[in-house]
């Protein structure tokens, strides 16, 4: 989590705005006047909503000065990196008890937040819109500001792939400590996602989940199911041309996967990107989809593309409003472009700048 030096001046700034947030939460009030649409959207769970993503920031800060204060800690012992796990833990029990307790009280809170999968779904779709409005309006909000909003968003979206990847120990730990009172475990009602690149043994579970939607949906404007082998030379195809393929595991079980390429051929579309992310039929629900696009988003940031587009069909409503969730906007509709199940098929292209 700790930053590069070169990015730790900008990420002082974006801390600074956001401690404005906790101690003004008039700004977060101005922001959602200019949002009307979320307010007539969330607005009975928005006082709820602010009052979660504000404990999810503090916590964040907190955890942050918690990591400079052992890395001073490092650099003052004159011990060179890597360090040990001895290393680490003598420079934890050199800090004072007041900061170990802090860090772990707000840990604690913050995993008992993540828990609450719908409100933490809810957080990310507003500040998504947040930040999308805050960029287009004429109020003049400052980067600073948009960025401590953004540093919070993507808080909360790693914490909450964090949480998915505890072990069935640890889940059945906070269960005890967060889920105190329910009926149900917590590893019951959260399977674990393991997201991670394909190999050639996945390419029979991405083919089921591909020829499931081209015999039973409008997904794929495809008429005929693939074969095994035409699978298998898409997939060595991506392969060859540096494009990742994504899968999700639910116990060792292809449950979903995504993928990105080539949005047009001509040189001048370089840095962008379309993708597509597919859910088995019998595990949609289960934030599988969520995962997937947060994996291939940090993916396509992290090889520097500009935009990602996504392809939908107009019936798929489901599909534009998982996409609205990550700040992808609609931006097109190409009418009757496709045929299909004796229909004429329109297209919605949504958008995300990166």
């Amino acid at each position: 989590m700790y930053p590069h030096p070169e990015k730790r001046e900008l990420l002082d700034a974006a801390f600074q705005s956001l401690d404005n947030y906790l101690t003004h939460p008039d700004k977060l009030v101005r922001i959602l006047f200019d949002s009307v649409s979320v307010v007539l959207r969330h607005g009975r769970s928005i006082p709820r909503l602010m009052g979660a993503g504000i404990k999810a920031f503090r916590s964040f800060r907190i955890a942050t000065d918690f990591e400079d204060k052992l890395v001073r800690k490092a650099k003052s012992s004159q011990k060179l990196p890597p360090y040990s796990t001895e290393d680490i833990n003598s420079f934890i029990t050199a800090l004072r008890r007041k900061d170990i307790d802090e860090f772990i009280l707000n840990t604690r809170a913050l995993l008992e937040l993540l828990y609450d999968r719908p409100l933490v779904r809810e957080i990310i779709q507003i500040l998504n819109e947040l930040i999308t409005r805050m960029k287009k309006s004429r109020n003049g909000y400052s980067e600073a500001e948009i960025g401590g909003l953004e540093i919070g968003l993507e808080m909360l979206v790693e914490g909450n792939q964090l949480f998915e990847q505890l072990s069935k120990e640890d889940q059945m730990h906070q269960d005890r400590s967060g889920c105190a009172g329910r009926t149900v475990r917590c590893e019951e009602m959260t399977p674990q996602i393991h997201i991670r690149p394909a190999n050639e043994a996945d390419v029979a579970a991405i083919l089921a989940i591909t020829n499931h939607e081209i015999l039973n949906s409008t997904v794929l404007y495809e008429y005929e199911p693939r074969s095994l082998a035409t699978q298998l030379q898409w997939f060595r195809d991506k392969q060859e041309q540096g494009w990742p393929v994504l899968v999700a595991a639910i116990d060792d079980t292809v449950v979903g996967f995504g993928t990105y390429g080539k949005f047009r051929e001509r040189v001048a579309y370089r840095f962008s990107i379309e993708h597509s992310v597919y859910v088995h039929k019998d595990h949609r629900g289960k934030a599988i989809g969520n995962a997937l696009m947060v994996a291939l988003i940090r993916s396509a940031k992290a090889e520097g593309y500009h935009t990602m587009i996504a392809g939908i069909d107009s019936s798929n409503m489901g599909s534009v409003e998982f996409h609205r969730k990550f700040g992808f906007e609609v931006v097109g509709t190409f009418k009757q472009v496709g045929f299909k199940f004796e229909k004429w098929l329109d297209v919605v292209f949504m958008q995300l700048i990166l």
